[in-house]
């Protein structure tokens, strides 16, 4: 009887060992979740971000868009000596626009469709790549979509 006792005693408290390490590890892989979250939203540059020092641009020949076109539409504050990050821009699509012009008969129906422009904005510290974000602005003509451009990288940049 004695013996039975003590193997059951074993029982319940490796039983009970048992349940107390699956606690312990359900609350290792929240506290490992809340963690790697919290060190994710502290290394993100998201918001952070506010000015670089320099920006370089890339645009594929074959768009009718330049360089020229595409810097003179930067926010101004965007550029600051101060500021530890780099940017570049990859410019990867761009249309002015399209202008249709429908016949029916004896009509003509002239229509517009807007322009585009899709960029990758590469934001670098130090030689290597912090963050990339993707940016698509529209509107009507080349301007309008430059200006576009302009504020959706102001609004990537925003305090």
């Amino acid at each position: 009887m004695k013996i039975y006792m003590t193997h059951t005693l074993s029982a319940l408290t490796f039983a009970n060992k048992l349940k107390y390490i699956n606690i312990r590890l359900s609350v290792m892989r929240l506290l490992t979740i809340f963690f790697t979250a919290l060190l994710a939203a502290a290394t993100s540059c998201s918001g952070k971000v506010k000015s670089v020092s320099t920006v370089s641009i890339t645009v594929p020949e074959s768009l009718v868009v330049s360089e020229s076109e595409i810097r003179a539409s930067l926010p101004e504050g965007l550029i600051s000596s101060e500021s530890e990050y780099q940017l570049e821009i990859a410019v990867y699509s761009f249309s002015s626009g399209i202008e249709t012009i429908n016949y029916s008969g004896s009509d003509f129906n002239v229509g517009h469709r807007e322009g585009n422009i899709k960029a990758v904005l590469k934001l670098n510290s130090g030689g290597k790549l912090i963050e990339n974000r993707f940016i698509e602005a529209s509107g009507n003509g080349k301007d309008a979509v430059l200006n576009g451009l302009k504020d959706k990288i102001r609004a990537e940049f925003a305090e």
